[in-house]
């Protein structure tokens, strides 16, 4: 500094005006750290905002650090899904491996199906618009005459889904209008008396499991418990079956009958011959006999004799045990 006051006595102002620069520029930095600071913004012309503001937006490519070395997520997500399902995890196909197992130890009632995205309904309230979709199955004729010695009710439980209910009021009635001639014979009529809808998640019945919860918790004695579906496996072999006269594992008291929407006009009362305690027969003549044949033809099928003495043993311990309560003498008593 002295030397450039020297100079500027000398009049050389603007020599000592680069020496100072020089100076500054070789000067050793200072030892305390230094605290940043917002640099000081240029005059405010249009040009030097605009500059500002260029500088203080990210550039497009920039990536925070270390980003360059992290996997992808879709990586993550198929890692986890290589892993194999242990307990605890989140159910899926792999469930569904032990449905058929006779000895699976399940809930009373089916856990609740997806209808939507994020979102579950009750078993029971599935596309179900009871009085709308099923009253027209309340009531249905046939129903029993006073001729009829016995009458026994039937609880007509169907799936209704989106469409409505998986079989017609027709397709019903023709079944029950079978029954009434074949159990002429032995005084029984029958009559749909209560009628109840199914969930849209049992339309498709796949396993010995799903037999089971249709009326694990729907069974009541005193009347015949019917459920149409839309689908009914067989679960010894592949394939799909008609009907199925079921009891549930654990109390063979307990048992229903379960239809297919594809049955014809006398799986009911092919079923409802198991429901009083036939097996299945070699008869020709037998509706209990499935092997196929062309005589006698079909309309002359019935049960044969000896079944019909086999029946009227079930028939009188059914009514009398109360396993069957003739509806007729209940309206009578109330």
């Amino acid at each position: 500094m002295i030397v450039v006051g020297t100079y500027r006595k000398q009049g050389h102002g603007w020599l000592a005006s680069v020496l100072t620069l020089v100076l500054a520029a070789c000067s050793p930095p200072s030892e305390q750290p230094t605290v940043p600071t917002r640099p000081q913004a240029p005059a405010q012309t249009s040009e030097s905002v605009a500059t500002a503001r260029e500088d203080l937006s990210p550039a497009p490519h920039e990536v925070s650090p270390g980003s360059a070395n992290q996997s992808p997520t879709v990586g993550s997500d198929q890692t986890a899904m290589a892993k194999p399902l242990t307990g605890g995890e989140a159910p899926g196909a792999a469930s569904k491996l032990v449905d058929d197992q006779p000895d699976t130890q399940v809930p009373a009632e089916p856990t609740p199906q997806p209808t939507g995205a994020g979102e579950t309904s009750p078993p029971d309230k599935q596309h179900v618009d009871t009085p709308k979709s099923l009253a027209a199955f309340r009531k249905l004729p046939p129903r029993c005459t006073n001729a009829a010695k016995y009458c026994a009710s039937i609880h007509l439980h169907i799936v209704v889904t989106k469409a409505g209910p998986v079989q017609t009021p027709q397709w019903v009635r023709e079944q029950i209008v079978q029954v009434h001639r074949h159990f002429a014979p032995i005084g029984v009529q029958m009559q749909i008396d209560t009628v109840s809808a199914l969930p849209a998640s049992n339309e498709h019945i796949h396993s010995r499991r799903d037999r089971d919860e249709l009326g694990r918790t729907r069974f009541g004695r005193g009347v015949v418990h019917w459920f149409v579906v839309g689908q009914l496996d067989n679960v010894d072999e592949p394939g799909e079956i008609r009907g199925v006269h079921w009891r549930l594992r654990g109390d063979r008291s307990k048992r229903w009958v379960i239809l297919s929407k594809i049955s014809s006009d006398r799986v009911l009362t092919h079923e409802l011959g198991h429901f009083f305690g036939l097996p299945h027969s070699t008869e020709a003549i037998s509706l209990m006999n499935k092997t196929p044949r062309d005589d006698p033809p079909w309309e002359q099928r019935t049960f044969s004799q000896k079944e019909y003495k086999r029946m009227r043993r079930h028939r009188d311990k059914m009514f009398t045990d109360g396993m069957l309560l003739d509806p007729r003498k209940r309206a009578a008593h109330d």
